[in-house]
């Protein structure tokens, strides 16, 4: 009976949405974003930046140094690093803040355009500058335990069909294992560098792809979103940091 409610519910999302579980879509304005979160500020998040194209935002990112964010690579799929604005130290993803241009993006020679090796580091135009409600976020050396409680934050459309309000959610760390069993069908496949978090209906979705997954002051992961959402009764997928740490360490170095 549970798995009969859980593809009746998955058959509704997807028939009003217009998506299909099978292939990862990126739609510009398209769906959801942190859902049955909570009003948060920049102050409890410093680290968080907004992508936004056209006016709109597109994704959110995590700062790691002056001139360095990380996102989810999808969010480049369809516009170049010039066609984007990040946002930094604002509780708005449009107004407020540091708006910074972008100059160029690195992916893993690996990442095939799917959730594997899904990292993209992006260099700015100019150094951010860093105060009170912009900061870096360190890299996370190992991924937090089973069960873990973790935060996400962006400004994704919420629930309400509300958009631009900065929220936060707390989700917890689900056993790669056990994830493996929420995906029947054999896309995508659940490698070391992908992780899975889940808190019934309460979590990011579309805009908020890139979202930072936060344990203790570290950088965990960031969401890779697409058609797996809170809307959906499966665990949501996020990148694991730990495990694409030295490719980004080397990578900024080198760049």
């Amino acid at each position: 009976e549970n798995k009969m409610n859980t593809l009746l519910i998955c058959f509704v999302f997807i028939s009003f949405y217009g998506t299909s579980l099978s292939l990862p879509r990126f739609e510009k304005g398209n769906g959801l974003g942190i859902v049955n979160g909570n009003d948060t500020t920049i102050l409890k998040h410093p680290y968080l930046g907004s992508l936004s194209v056209d006016g709109t935002v597109y994704c959110a990112a995590s700062i790691l140094k002056k001139n360095w964010i990380v996102t989810n690579a999808f969010c480049f799929r369809h516009v170049t690093p010039s066609e984007m604005t990040l946002r930094v130290g604002s509780d708005r993803w449009n107004s407020g803040g540091q708006a910074v241009k972008l100059s160029k993006v690195f992916y893993p020679s690996e990442y095939q355009n799917d959730f594997d090796y899904n990292v993209a580091l992006v260099k700015t135009s100019k150094p951010i500058k860093f105060n009170k409600k912009v900061k870096p976020i360190s890299l996370a050396k190992k991924e937090p335990e089973d069960g873990a409680e973790v935060t996400v934050a962006g400004w994704g459309t919420t629930e309400q069909g509300t958009l631009g309000k900065l929220k936060d959610a707390t989700v917890n760390i689900v056993n790669r294992d056990s994830c493996k069993n929420d995906y029947h069908h054999p896309y995508p496949t659940l490698t070391e560098r992908i992780q899975c978090a889940y808190k019934y209906k309460v979590g990011p979705c579309w805009k908020d792809e890139g979202a930072p997954l936060v344990y203790k002051n570290t950088l965990v992961g960031y969401f890779l979103g697409e058609n797996y959402c809170a809307a959906l009764e499966v665990p949501q997928l996020y990148s694991s940091v730990a495990n694409l740490r030295s490719w980004i360490i080397e990578t900024m170095k080198k760049n």
